[in-house]
């Protein structure tokens, strides 16, 4: 199962959404037969076809697959958990795409509390966080919101990553963004 998530995570990373669902349908169901619905492996690989969808810009069921790994990181590993976290921010993220901005950000400020409460306020998904934030300010068109939430993430990741990592100047694009508006 370990073997077909890794190699479903490579297809999605290059494009190949066929070949990765199908990776990641395949680990599910080892998962599930070897551990059962209530695992962080199988909710693990509802987020993996979840994000395949997300990439297809199939939205609704990326929402079925991520709602469904989030329930599972709930229940097995608690509300406030790291992976609950991530399962809030892909959720958040879906319904920004879809323009629903209210939902969106319930979801990302969800991740940013647990993030900030569990992982710190200077850890790079929390900045992850901010930057969706940001994002989704940025659709509704509140540039202030999201320049304020870009800068945070710019320095967090210059702190944590440094000043040239990617994550870094994207951060900072971020805001050059936010500026122009």
């Amino acid at each position: 199962a370990m073997s077909y998530n890794n190699i479903g995570i490579v297809y999605d990373t290059i494009g190949n959404y066929d070949n990765a669902l199908k990776c990641h349908l395949r680990a599910l169901e080892i998962y599930k037969r070897n551990y059962g619905e209530e695992h962080p492996h199988t909710a693990t690989s509802y987020n993996n076809i979840g994000n395949v969808y997300n990439n297809l810009e199939q939205y609704d069921q990326a929402l079925e697959y991520y709602t469904k790994g989030l329930e599972i990181r709930k229940s097995v590993l608690g509300e406030e958990s790291p992976e609950a976290a991530s399962s809030y921010d892909n959720i958040g993220l879906v319904y920004n795409y879809l323009g629903q901005y209210d939902k969106s950000l319930w979801y990302h400020s969800r991740a940013l509390e647990i993030r900030e409460d569990v992982l710190g306020l200077e850890n790079p998904d929390t900045a992850l966080t901010y930057n969706n934030i940001g994002f989704v300010y940025s659709h509704l068109g509140e540039y202030d919101k999201s320049f304020t939430y870009f800068l945070k993430a710019a320095h967090i990741y210059e702190v944590t990553l440094g000043p040239e990592a990617p994550d870094t100047a994207m951060s900072y694009n971020n805001i050059g963004g936010a500026y122009y508006y």
